[in-house]
């Protein structure tokens, strides 16, 4: 996972998406699509084209198993802050029931 970070998280330099957050469905059809050609195949797309490499390699199998892989990354929170201070903030809304 060289090129996608061991998080999952995309690389810059070698143009490589995030991969933490996508569904099974979308990782599972990217994946096939890099596999048949589909995608990544054209000659100026030096990225698309190593992904064509090696998901050539892959049998059914193994494209699920690297689909349960990638999926098990979990988005990690970026941002902190303070729960207590957020609620003075802003106060729970509280509903009236309609009768």
């Amino acid at each position: 996972m060289e090129c996608h970070r061991y998080n999952g998280k995309g690389e810059v330099v070698f143009h490589s998406a995030q991969l933490i957050s996508l569904n099974r469905s979308y990782i599972r059809r990217q994946l096939k699509n890099f596999q048949s050609g589909f995608r990544g195949a054209k000659e100026d797309d030096i990225s698309g084209n190593k992904m064509v490499n090696i998901t050539s390699r892959f049998n059914d199998e193994q494209i699920e198993m690297l689909v349960e892989f990638i999926s098990g990354y979990l988005p990690t929170a970026t941002i902190r802050g303070q729960r207590g201070r957020g609620d003075s903030i802003f106060p729970p809304v509280r509903f009236r029931s309609i009768s």
